[in-house]
């Protein structure tokens, strides 16, 4: 508990110490990631979703992006410990995150 509090402490310190990002680096940010949801409305321009945009879909894609990463570091830290079949299993399982991922991707605007 104490280092969460001392992580926190520091984050607020540096955010209300740092100067606020400028708005045309915000602007290409949400251009290019495309978030959806109301949050953005008073930082930049918004643009309406796209019709095949789907909330799920997104929801799908953040989850199997955080299967990829996770299974690939667990899975390399058991292959670095010498524990080969737990690696292989957690790298098989990125493996199969990441295929469903890019295949999941155009549903939510990337190609």
């Amino acid at each position: 508990m104490i280092g969460v509090a001392i992580t926190t402490v520091g984050w607020l310190a540096v955010t209300f110490a740092t100067l606020p990002t400028d708005r045309t680096t915000l602007q290409t940010f949400y251009d290019r990631i495309r978030p959806m949801g109301p949050g953005w409305n008073g930082a930049v321009t918004t643009r309406p979703a796209n019709p095949g945009d789907s909330v799920t879909a997104a929801f799908l894609c953040w989850f199997l992006g955080c299967v990829v990463i996770y299974a690939a570091l667990f899975g390399t830290g058991y292959l670095l410990y010498g524990k080969s079949l737990p690696g292989i299993v957690c790298l098989v399982a990125a493996g199969a995150a990441a295929w469903g991922l890019f295949r999941a991707l155009p549903r939510v605007g990337f190609e």
